[in-house]
């Protein structure tokens, strides 16, 4: 399962507010409803992004970390030396100035 947009706007949130956060510190902060934080906060449950502090407080799970850290750094990949390709005549080069007719 993916992080949306808004769901990773609520991970961000409950990491600036420190160990713990509630629903209505949250949403209006966001410009969000409380409902609709609450909403969002429950998919993360769900998800295993948040986890329950108190009875209406979330913090952040380690996945939730995780996902707030980025990805992992991917180690840079080798290219492959270019291949050398011997030059090779042009067949049936046609002199300037001679045009081909049109059918």
């Amino acid at each position: 399962m993916g992080v949306a947009r808004s769901e990773l706007r609520v991970l961000e949130m409950i990491r600036d507010l420190g160990k713990v956060a509630c629903v209505s510190k949250i949403g209006p902060k966001l410009g969000f409803t409380t409902g609709y934080a609450d909403i969002l906060i429950k998919s993360l449950i769900k998800g295993g992004y948040v986890a329950r502090a108190g009875r209406t407080t979330y913090r952040l799970a380690p996945k939730g970390k995780r996902v707030l850290e980025g990805p992992p750094e991917v180690p840079e990949v080798k290219k492959r030396p270019e291949r050398i390709r011997p030059e090779v005549p042009k067949i049936g080069k046609r002199s300037k100035g001679v045009r081909r007719k049109k059918r």
